[in-house]
């Protein structure tokens, strides 16, 4: 037998609310940005063509290719790297 358990259901005020704490952090602050990656980044998988994203809500998973990073970053990520 299985057992579920039941997820509660939070209302959209509480959502925004809970969200909202993290709107006026400071950037700079080295425990804000971990405090930012630990809520929301599950994990992060490093392979030579691409990066794998998994975040901490439903259907969180992205994945990235070196190419694409590039593209937004407008520089050779491959240059920076050992050999």
């Amino acid at each position: 037998m299985q057992l579920q358990l039941e997820r509660r259901k939070f209302t959209k005020e509480e959502i925004v609310d809970w969200i909202s704490k993290y709107k006026y952090g400071n950037i700079n602050d080295l425990d804000y940005r971990k405090e930012i990656i630990d809520t929301f980044v599950n994990s992060v998988f490093v392979y030579d063509d691409k990066l794998i994203l998994t975040y901490n809500y439903k259907d969180g998973t992205e994945t990235l290719t070196l190419q694409e990073i590039e593209s937004v970053l407008s520089s050779n990520l491959t240059s920076m790297c050992p050999p």
